[in-house]
């Protein structure tokens, strides 16, 4: 390559005082200047974990030591916790009774399902709305949420934690009750589903009302994986009929509490942004490149009417690139998507154990080292 004809980012002449995480996630939503891009990942990754906080990561002290590492190489994060023990399998109680999560150091997945027949689909799905629809959150609930920021603020200073992840219902519907019947039930008892939807909305509102506070954390991640790389997992249709006007409350919630609110979800959203941004989003992450749906698609069209979180490619580039290539794709994200603000820079949705440290590395020491114009 010839390095001659590299572009590098415009650095400003005068570099603005030194931001705190807080005060520079919060310049960036707001578009206004900030003394380099913020840096704003979910680290599932043991050797960066290691390198940050200088220890070895273990599961006994595994919070401790990843709130450590965050606070060393982040400005912001979310779903902040230590990794779980391999090969651990969980019964659930309550009104998940027989439900089996498997537990695998980072990540966790429904290994059993006691819900097997379509009526029993139905009865399950019956529970679980009342269950919502009596739910609220305890003093336990809200006394235990804000010790956990205060342990934050402890073990992780300086770093921005988002308030827990937020969801209008489509996640805990398809993921309790399992895809198959979702699907069959969104179409032979819609009225049923919709019921259960409006409930899980309800529920969640409940709890925003408890425990939004800017104080704690000034974003929150809202969120619904609706999207795969090929594009919706659902119809437009389905989505504007039963997901978009609950977001939209979800959003109001925690706006009306001095909370902004950051949209996740994986996969290709451009069929359906236009509605999320009337909903009242004011970010959208991660920005996956291999869903053709990438970071300078989406500032080309939407400009600063949404900030932008993620935008570096995990899927292949922070794999399998090399530090260079890293470097280069940093710098082309905050030369096109970071002028003027409006950038939390990070991988395209988390850090896992495949991202090589030293890639990593070259994204927040680029990061760090350049003062947006």
């Amino acid at each position: 390559m010839d390095r001659t004809k590299r572009v590098f980012p415009k650095r400003s002449t005068v570099r603005l005082p030194e931001m705190t995480s807080r005060e520079r996630i919060i310049a960036a939503m707001n578009f206004e200047p900030v003394d380099h891009i913020p840096v704003y990942d979910l680290l599932r990754n043991d050797a960066v974990i290691r390198f940050y906080a200088g220890e070895r990561l273990t599961v006994k002290d595994g919070f401790r030591i990843a709130c450590k590492a965050s606070a060393a190489c982040l400005d912001a994060t979310r779903n902040l916790e230590g990794p779980k023990a391999n090969g651990r399998s969980e019964v659930k109680g309550g009104i998940w009774k027989g439900l089996v999560m498997r537990q695998e150091r980072w990540t966790e997945w429904v290994e059993y399902h006691p819900v097997r027949q379509m009526p029993d689909a139905v009865e399950w799905v019956k529970r679980y709305t009342r269950y919502c629809e009596r739910w609220q959150p305890s003093k336990t609930y809200i006394h235990e949420y804000r010790a956990r920021y205060r342990r934050y603020e402890r073990l992780a200073p300086g770093l921005v934690v988002l308030h827990d992840p937020s969801s209008p219902g489509f996640d805990p519907a398809y993921h309790n009750v399992g895809w198959e019947h979702f699907s069959v039930l969104i179409h032979e008892k819609p009225d049923l589903i919709s019921t259960w939807l409006e409930a899980l909305c309800e529920k969640e509102l409940r709890r925003i009302q408890a425990i939004a506070d800017p104080d704690l954390s000034p974003a929150v991640l809202t969120f619904s994986d609706i999207a795969c790389k090929s594009g919706l997992m659902f119809s437009p249709e389905l989505l504007r009929r039963e997901f978009i006007p609950r977001l939209a409350r979800i959003q109001r919630a925690w706006k009306s509490h001095g909370v902004r609110c950051l949209f996740h979800s994986d996969g290709d959203l451009s069929e359906i942004l236009d509605d999320l941004i009337a909903a009242g989003i004011d970010g959208v992450n991660p920005l996956e490149l291999c869903a053709n749906y990438d970071i300078y698609k989406v500032k080309q069209k939407y400009g600063k009417r949404i900030f932008l979180a993620g935008g570096v490619d995990v899927s292949n580039l922070l794999v399998f690139g090399s530090e260079e290539e890293v470097r280069q794709e940093v710098e082309k994200v905050i030369r096109i998507c970071g002028r003027g603000g409006g950038l939390w820079i990070g991988s395209t949705t988390e850090l896992g154990n495949r991202v090589p440290l030293a890639n990593f590395q070259a994204l927040v020491e680029t990061a760090r080292s350049i003062t947006p114009s």
